[in-house]
């Protein structure tokens, strides 16, 4: 009765599984062995988000809009004089420990419509801080 085993059906299917399985994972293993783009350096829109880089953002982006109001009150009360948010006429953002807000403000000061570029600090703890003001006209 020669060297030949007749497989049971249980035992047929769990080889047919384990072929599959072979099977998927040596074209997985195909796939993940193929080419591939070989690295490079980033590109300028990977460096716009990088930490340290300035990026234009939405002018009524919330955090902007909160860094306004808060440079213009912070402004007014550090001067004693009447400075009145009008509008945020360009904002960048940049990442470092925190958020620096660069912000181009249209305001009302002394009943005069004026023009500024700040420079808010968000801390990590969320706290703000007026880092720059600099009258435009």
């Amino acid at each position: 009765m020669g060297g030949v085993i007749n497989p049971s059906p249980d035992g047929l299917a769990a080889w047919r599984i384990a072929g599959r399985v072979a099977l998927c994972a040596l074209a997985m293993g195909l796939l993940a062995c193929g080419e591939s783009e070989p690295l490079s350096a980033p590109s300028a829109s990977v460096n716009e988000d990088m930490s340290g880089a300035w990026t234009s953002i939405d002018a009524w982006h919330e955090e902007a809009q909160e860094a306004a109001r808060f440079a213009v009150q912070t402004y007014a009360v550090g001067q004693r004089s009447r400075v009145l948010y009008k509008d945020v006429l360009v904002a960048e953002q940049q990442v470092v420990a925190g958020l620096n807000f660069k912000l181009r403000l249209q305001v009302l000061h002394d009943k005069t419509v004026r023009r500024a570029q700040v420079t808010v600090w968000r801390q990590l703890s969320g706290q703000y801080q007026l880092t720059e003001w600099v009258w435009l006209d």
